[in-house]
Protein backbone atom coordinates (compact mmCIF):
# COMPACT_ATOMS: atom_id res chain seq x y z
CA UNK A 1 0.00 0.00 0.00
CA UNK A 2 1.56 3.43 -1.23
CA UNK A 3 1.68 6.51 1.14
CA UNK A 4 -1.33 8.11 -0.56
CA UNK A 5 -3.60 5.16 0.22
CA UNK A 6 -2.68 5.43 3.63
CA UNK A 7 -3.16 9.19 3.95
CA UNK A 8 -6.29 8.72 2.11
CA UNK A 9 -7.74 5.60 4.87
CA UNK A 10 -6.42 8.03 7.89
CA UNK A 11 -8.32 10.68 6.45
CA UNK A 12 -11.48 8.79 5.92
CA UNK A 13 -11.36 7.89 9.65
CA UNK A 14 -10.62 11.02 10.98
CA UNK A 15 -13.93 11.93 9.28
CA UNK A 16 -16.30 9.43 10.25
CA UNK A 17 -14.44 9.77 14.13
CA UNK A 18 -15.44 13.31 13.71
CA UNK A 19 -18.74 13.06 12.05
CA UNK A 20 -20.02 10.23 14.84
CA UNK A 21 -18.61 12.55 17.89
CA UNK A 22 -20.73 15.87 16.53
CA UNK A 23 -23.74 13.51 16.17
CA UNK A 24 -23.21 12.64 19.56
CA UNK A 25 -22.60 15.81 20.73
CA UNK A 26 -25.92 17.39 18.77
CA UNK A 27 -27.76 14.57 19.99
CA UNK A 28 -27.45 15.28 23.73
CA UNK A 29 -27.79 19.11 22.79
CA UNK A 30 -31.23 18.91 21.27
CA UNK A 31 -32.33 16.31 23.43
CA UNK A 32 -31.23 18.22 26.68
CA UNK A 33 -33.49 21.28 24.84
CA UNK A 34 -36.36 19.01 24.34
CA UNK A 35 -38.44 18.27 27.75
CA UNK A 36 -40.42 15.64 25.67
CA UNK A 37 -37.06 13.64 25.80
CA UNK A 38 -36.30 14.02 29.70
CA UNK A 39 -38.38 11.10 31.55
CA UNK A 40 -35.48 8.83 32.39
CA UNK A 41 -35.68 6.03 34.74
CA UNK A 42 -39.37 7.49 36.20
CA UNK A 43 -37.48 10.86 36.09
CA UNK A 44 -39.02 13.76 34.52
CA UNK A 45 -38.25 17.49 34.19
CA UNK A 46 -39.98 19.70 36.55
CA UNK A 47 -41.00 23.11 36.41
CA UNK A 48 -37.46 24.24 37.99
CA UNK A 49 -35.76 22.49 35.08
CA UNK A 50 -38.13 23.45 32.71
CA UNK A 51 -37.29 27.59 33.32
CA UNK A 52 -33.54 27.24 33.04
CA UNK A 53 -34.08 25.66 29.72
CA UNK A 54 -36.42 28.21 28.76
CA UNK A 55 -34.11 31.11 29.69
CA UNK A 56 -30.64 29.55 28.58
CA UNK A 57 -28.94 29.39 31.59
CA UNK A 58 -28.59 25.02 30.79
CA UNK A 59 -27.61 25.67 27.49
CA UNK A 60 -25.13 28.37 28.72
CA UNK A 61 -23.72 26.18 31.52
CA UNK A 62 -23.53 23.46 28.71
CA UNK A 63 -25.13 20.92 30.97
CA UNK A 64 -26.40 17.60 29.28
CA UNK A 65 -29.74 15.60 29.10
CA UNK A 66 -31.62 13.73 32.39
CA UNK A 67 -29.93 10.41 32.86
CA UNK A 68 -26.78 11.08 31.27
CA UNK A 69 -25.14 10.28 34.06
CA UNK A 70 -25.72 9.44 37.91
CA UNK A 71 -22.95 10.58 40.85
CA UNK A 72 -22.91 11.89 44.28
CA UNK A 73 -20.70 14.18 46.21
CA UNK A 74 -20.71 15.13 49.89
CA UNK A 75 -21.78 18.87 50.50
CA UNK A 76 -21.97 21.15 53.97
CA UNK A 77 -23.10 24.59 53.77
CA UNK A 78 -22.25 26.60 57.10
CA UNK A 79 -23.35 30.38 57.96
CA UNK A 80 -21.80 32.34 61.18
CA UNK A 81 -20.32 29.17 61.88
CA UNK A 82 -23.88 27.08 61.98
CA UNK A 83 -24.23 24.08 59.46
CA UNK A 84 -27.65 24.74 57.46
CA UNK A 85 -30.16 21.45 57.87
CA UNK A 86 -31.57 20.46 54.22
CA UNK A 87 -32.92 17.61 55.81
CA UNK A 88 -36.44 18.72 54.58
CA UNK A 89 -39.12 17.66 52.33
CA UNK A 90 -38.80 21.64 51.25
CA UNK A 91 -35.06 20.75 49.90
CA UNK A 92 -35.65 17.88 47.72
CA UNK A 93 -36.19 16.47 44.49
CA UNK A 94 -36.58 20.71 43.71
CA UNK A 95 -34.28 19.55 40.48
CA UNK A 96 -34.20 16.39 38.65
CA UNK A 97 -30.75 17.46 37.70
CA UNK A 98 -29.21 17.62 40.83
CA UNK A 99 -30.72 17.52 44.18
CA UNK A 100 -31.11 16.09 47.53
CA UNK A 101 -33.36 13.56 48.39
CA UNK A 102 -34.71 11.52 51.58
CA UNK A 103 -33.08 7.84 51.09
CA UNK A 104 -31.08 6.95 53.34
CA UNK A 105 -31.12 8.65 56.65
CA UNK A 106 -31.22 12.63 57.89
CA UNK A 107 -27.72 12.77 57.55
CA UNK A 108 -27.32 11.30 53.91
CA UNK A 109 -30.53 13.64 53.00
CA UNK A 110 -29.22 16.68 54.29
CA UNK A 111 -25.46 16.53 52.82
CA UNK A 112 -25.39 14.09 49.47
CA UNK A 113 -26.11 15.95 46.09
CA UNK A 114 -27.02 13.71 43.52
CA UNK A 115 -26.24 14.74 40.07
CA UNK A 116 -28.47 13.02 37.09
CA UNK A 117 -26.77 14.85 33.98
CA UNK A 118 -23.40 15.58 33.00
CA UNK A 119 -21.68 19.24 33.92
CA UNK A 120 -24.38 20.27 36.16
CA UNK A 121 -22.53 23.37 38.27
CA UNK A 122 -23.66 23.87 41.83
CA UNK A 123 -26.08 27.20 41.41
CA UNK A 124 -28.39 24.75 39.75
CA UNK A 125 -29.15 23.14 43.38
CA UNK A 126 -29.06 26.32 45.24
CA UNK A 127 -31.48 28.14 43.11
CA UNK A 128 -33.69 25.55 43.02
CA UNK A 129 -34.19 25.88 46.88
CA UNK A 130 -34.55 29.05 46.40
CA UNK A 131 -30.72 30.35 47.38
CA UNK A 132 -27.82 31.89 45.78
CA UNK A 133 -23.99 32.07 46.29
CA UNK A 134 -20.94 33.49 44.41
CA UNK A 135 -17.38 34.54 45.18
CA UNK A 136 -18.86 37.46 46.54
CA UNK A 137 -22.45 37.02 48.23
CA UNK A 138 -24.92 34.23 49.66
CA UNK A 139 -28.34 34.72 49.63
CA UNK A 140 -30.47 32.86 51.64
CA UNK A 141 -33.72 31.70 51.01
CA UNK A 142 -34.94 34.30 53.32
CA UNK A 143 -33.61 36.91 50.89
CA UNK A 144 -31.25 38.00 53.00
CA UNK A 145 -28.21 38.70 51.43
CA UNK A 146 -24.43 38.02 53.24
CA UNK A 147 -21.63 39.32 51.06
CA UNK A 148 -17.56 39.64 51.89
CA UNK A 149 -16.65 42.30 54.42
CA UNK A 150 -13.83 43.27 56.20
CA UNK A 151 -14.20 39.87 59.23
CA UNK A 152 -16.41 37.59 57.08
CA UNK A 153 -15.49 36.13 54.19
CA UNK A 154 -16.97 33.30 51.71
CA UNK A 155 -14.80 30.01 51.11
CA UNK A 156 -15.25 27.36 49.32
CA UNK A 157 -13.36 24.09 49.42
CA UNK A 158 -13.37 20.96 47.34
CA UNK A 159 -11.60 17.90 49.08
CA UNK A 160 -9.66 19.73 51.52
CA UNK A 161 -8.23 22.14 49.05
CA UNK A 162 -9.49 26.00 48.29
CA UNK A 163 -11.46 26.05 45.01
CA UNK A 164 -12.20 29.31 42.48
CA UNK A 165 -15.05 28.06 40.65
CA UNK A 166 -17.77 28.40 43.64
CA UNK A 167 -21.25 28.40 42.25
CA UNK A 168 -20.14 27.39 38.94
CA UNK A 169 -18.19 24.40 40.05
CA UNK A 170 -19.42 20.71 38.96
CA UNK A 171 -18.48 18.10 41.47
CA UNK A 172 -16.70 14.84 41.00
CA UNK A 173 -18.41 11.13 41.92
CA UNK A 174 -17.56 11.48 45.66
CA UNK A 175 -16.50 14.96 45.76
CA UNK A 176 -16.80 16.18 49.57
CA UNK A 177 -17.92 20.21 49.60
CA UNK A 178 -17.28 22.87 51.64
CA UNK A 179 -18.97 26.38 51.25
CA UNK A 180 -18.55 28.79 54.32
CA UNK A 181 -19.60 32.21 55.33
CA UNK A 182 -18.14 34.00 58.47
CA UNK A 183 -14.63 34.78 60.12
CA UNK A 184 -13.80 31.15 60.63
CA UNK A 185 -9.65 30.44 60.13
CA UNK A 186 -8.06 28.04 60.87
CA UNK A 187 -8.44 25.27 63.32
CA UNK A 188 -12.41 26.68 62.87
CA UNK A 189 -12.18 26.25 59.38
CA UNK A 190 -10.53 22.57 59.67
CA UNK A 191 -13.39 21.59 62.18
CA UNK A 192 -15.68 22.61 59.13
CA UNK A 193 -14.29 21.00 56.13
CA UNK A 194 -13.81 17.66 58.76
CA UNK A 195 -17.43 17.63 59.53
CA UNK A 196 -18.23 16.76 56.32
CA UNK A 197 -19.89 13.88 55.66
CA UNK A 198 -18.87 10.55 53.70
CA UNK A 199 -22.30 9.31 52.53
CA UNK A 200 -21.95 9.98 48.86
CA UNK A 201 -19.40 6.60 48.30
CA UNK A 202 -22.43 4.43 49.61
CA UNK A 203 -24.37 5.07 46.75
Amino acid sequence: MNNDKKINIILILVAIITTAVLIYTLNDFFAFNNPNTMGVANMAIGSFDESIINNGMAEKANIGKLGSQHIHADIKVYVNGKALNFASPKYYMKSSLLHLDDNQNLMDASGVLHMHATSVPLWVFFKSIGMDFSKDCITLENNEKLCNGENKKIKFYVNGMVNNYFENYVFADNDKILFSYGNESGEALISQIDSITDYAKKH
